[in-house]
């Protein structure tokens, strides 16, 4: 079992590590921690507005932003916990389990 302090250093690497990826802290507890950040546009979707409506397509890259949440924890073991309504279950237990490797 992880003390509380050590739990504080695992999800404060985790931060470090998504704060240098772009996201920003939403919320954050000793053991948990929701971040955001902004998507960028799909390239193909785009490419395909730009070609067959031009105006329309500059204004989808200027206007469209698309906030994604992603919320994690430390358990009493030390392992990270992932939880979002913007990524499937695949793309989470992937990103469980590059952070769990990296402890």
């Amino acid at each position: 079992m992880k003390s509380l302090d050590e739990r504080k250093a695992i999800i404060d690497a985790e931060i470090n590590r998504r704060l240098r990826q772009g996201w920003i802290i939403a919320s954050r507890t000793d053991t948990t921690c929701q971040i955001t950040k902004d998507e960028k546009p799909d390239g193909c979707l785009t490419v395909l507005l730009f070609l067959t409506f031009i105006i329309p397509g500059i204004l989808y890259l200027i206007l469209r932003k698309k906030r994604v949440t992603l919320y994690f924890e430390v358990d009493t073991e030390g392992k990270f916990h992932y939880d979002s309504p913007d990524f499937n279950s695949r793309r989470l237990k992937e990103a469980e389990e590059y952070a769990n490797r990296q402890l």
